[in-house]
């Protein structure tokens, strides 16, 4: 995705250049995303990412962050580590669903996508204990459980829904689903209209 494209999806975010990196943040929020070279892209608190940058710019990935990321299934193709306990526990702050704010006991969270005819996800959050696992394995399984119910007449989104695996090992949940496109655009549909809510 080219920078223009990610510009009209982030309308009314600031953008800046720093040291050649295309830097994205609203107003108020100490938070950016940011693009460094042609695939790299870093997000986290604003100091963060920016000390992040000017550590890296010119340096081989560390041999500790390649260690974290050895669980990341599709490294050829997207994928997002993070590493802050902070930037989760603002994400669950912010949510507005229960799965959202199950972020607040996390420690890292990552997941990778090959994005060909179909999604294909795999993805790993861990906690801060097994409790808290469980917590959010459970909530976002009530989550689906509640999509579903709310749309009894759709089977092939209900279907969707069903291929989606979440288990709790110890102090970490995994992830992992395959929908077809048009099976996203269907359950993108339903839930702007306000049908589903995930």
């Amino acid at each position: 995705m080219n920078d223009g494209k990610l510009a009209d999806m982030v309308k009314g975010w600031e953008v800046r250049d720093y040291h050649g990196a295309t830097l994205y943040g609203q107003k108020g929020d100490d938070a950016i995303l940011a693009r460094v070279g042609e695939s790299t892209w870093v997000a986290g608190e604003t100091n963060r990412a920016l000390s992040w940058i000017d550590g890296h710019r010119d340096e081989e990935v560390s041999g500790a962050l390649l260690a974290r990321l050895d669980p990341v299934r599709y490294k050829n193709t997207f994928w997002i580590h993070i590493d802050a306990q902070s930037m989760l526990a603002s994400m669950a702050e912010k949510g507005d669903s229960d799965w959202m704010r199950g972020l607040g006991g996390a420690r890292s969270l990552q997941f990778s996508a090959d994005l060909g005819r179909a999604l294909v996800f795999d993805g790993q959050c861990i906690f801060e204990d097994e409790e808290r696992a469980g917590l959010f394995r459970d909530a976002i399984k009530g989550a689906l459980a509640t999509a579903k119910l709310s749309v009894p007449d759709e089977r092939r989104i209900i279907d969707v829904l069903n291929k989606i695996n979440i288990n709790a090992r110890g102090n970490r949940v995994d992830i992992d689903f395959s929908i077809k496109r048009e099976d996203i655009d269907r359950l993108v549909s339903l839930k702007e209209r306000g049908v589903v809510t995930l």
